[in-house]
């Protein structure tokens, strides 16, 4: 059986149920009852099995620390671009891509107040 994840089984109960009332309003005979109550009680079905399903997977903590941005230039037409990602697990780390060359640099701690490209010297921002 393939597995799906605890939200899918939660969105679509609620759907189901939303569903359901809302033809069960629209068409008031017998029509909108057959059709009404079967969605809803998979509605509520749905949402049982989601309640219950275990957590879906969690964050390899590893794997986040390790990631950084692809190298490569972020093209725009004379603008200076850069791109900064901060870590906010302990310990924290901040990757800083320069749009012009396309190198990623780490640093230690969040973003700094400024900061010059050490590959190709471009001063990509100041903060006063």
């Amino acid at each position: 059986m393939v597995q799906f994840a605890k939200t899918n089984f939660l969105l679509s109960g609620w759907i189901c149920i939303v569903l359901g009332a809302s033809i069960s309003i629209a068409v008031p005979d017998a029509i909108g009852l057959t059709v009404s109550f079967p969605l809803g009680i998979a509605g509520i079905i749905l949402l049982i099995i989601g309640i219950r399903k275990n957590p879906e997977e969690r964050v390899n903590i590893d794997e986040m620390r390790s990631w950084q941005p692809e190298e490569g230039p972020m093209r725009e037409a004379g603008r200076v671009m850069y791109r900064v990602d901060t870590l906010l697990d302990p310990p924290i780390k901040t990757t800083i891509k320069c749009g012009s060359c396309g190198k990623v640099d780490w640093v230690d701690g969040g973003k700094p107040k400024s900061w010059k490209c050490p590959h190709c010297g471009i001063q990509l921002w100041e903060e006063e």
